[in-house]
């Protein structure tokens, strides 16, 4: 089975090597290299490159994949049997998902149809669902629309971030995967068309999508951290600027009515009230300053128990 592999994220990084490991990867197609530091002079090469370069394998990295005839040309001369896409991130284009002998498959990060679009992992845990999955379809035009060939349960702790959850989601649809392949090697992939009216849908996440106000539930605020930990994160807009949370967890304290109230400063932390149950800000981070406990920023700005942040 000659496959050419599409992705971009730490999330593609397992199932492409299990792919390797398994059936014969003739080709990595990624994003163009992005450019960091002072005067965006040097390139940093996603997880996906830099795998492919130790291995010796063709990297393909387009800047757009329709009406691309060059793009298209050297597909077709790859003559795969297969085209994986895993977290890459763009719409494939009719004549590219036909091109294959088998056409095209899918890794998607959720129960489909739940959770279709560009963020399941972070929406599976902004929600506080308890668990999510992996399906692998075959593409087709609209998104995450394609007929079903496998799917599998992942169970979600009530700590996992988004990192761990990634990690574990990974794992598991490396293995999906490579059942799914070995069915369609031996032409013995059943697939299932998908329920639409039972769709939901996911976006692209930007920075002030992690707004959060003790107007929320602890539940909600929590959520939103563990959903968004790392990239963009989670920050409180208060008159003292946006203040972000590095690190937070639930409280078991009764709150108060007031909403924002200090009502315990416990193990460094700051025990805040919220519109239901209690949050413990144990990490924040003011605008241009360093991240601090939260007992040290509330020293900073003056704040102490009973007072409320607003």
């Amino acid at each position: 089975m000659k496959i050419i592999f599409f992705g971009n994220s730490e999330f593609s990084v397992l199932p492409l090597q299990k792919m390797m490991k398994s059936f014969e990867v003739i080709a990595i197609v990624t994003a163009p290299d992005s450019v960091v530091g002072r005067g965006q002079q040097k390139s940093r090469l996603n997880p996906i490159k830099e795998l492919a370069l130790q291995h010796n394998i063709p990297i393909l990295q387009p800047a757009k994949l329709k009406n691309n005839t060059e793009f298209h040309q050297a597909l077709k001369d790859f003559n795969a049997d297969l085209h994986i896409i895993v977290s890459y991130g763009k719409m494939i284009p009719k004549d590219l998902i036909e091109l294959p002998k088998y056409n095209t498959i899918n890794l998607h990060s959720s129960i489909l149809p739940k959770l279709r679009g560009a963020a399941p992992i972070q929406y599976a845990l902004w929600q506080g669902l308890t668990q999510t999955g992996n399906t692998v379809q075959f593409i087709s035009e609209g998104m995450d629309e394609g007929d079903v060939i496998d799917q599998s349960i992942v169970l979600i702790d009530p700590h996992d971030d988004y990192l761990a959850l990634e990690q574990k989601l990974a794992l598991n649809g490396a293995d999906l995967l490579e059942q799914s392949v070995l069915k369609i090697q031996s032409n013995n992939a059943k697939t299932s068309p998908q329920n639409h009216d039972e769709a939901t849908y996911t976006q692209l996440i930007s920075k002030d999508d992690g707004a959060v106000y003790f107007s929320m539930s602890a539940d909600e605020i929590y959520n939103a951290f563990r959903a968004l930990k790392g990239k963009p994160g989670i920050f409180l807009p208060l008159t003292l600027g946006d203040i972000k949370i590095i690190d937070c967890t639930l409280s078991l304290l009764e709150h108060s009515k007031i909403e924002g109230e200090i009502l315990a400063i416990v193990n460094d932390a700051l025990v805040i009230s919220c519109y239901e149950g209690c949050i413990c800000l144990k990490t924040v981070q003011a605008p241009n300053k360093k991240a601090l406990c939260g007992k040290d920023f509330a020293n900073g700005t003056r704040l102490k128990v009973g007072s409320i942040l607003k």
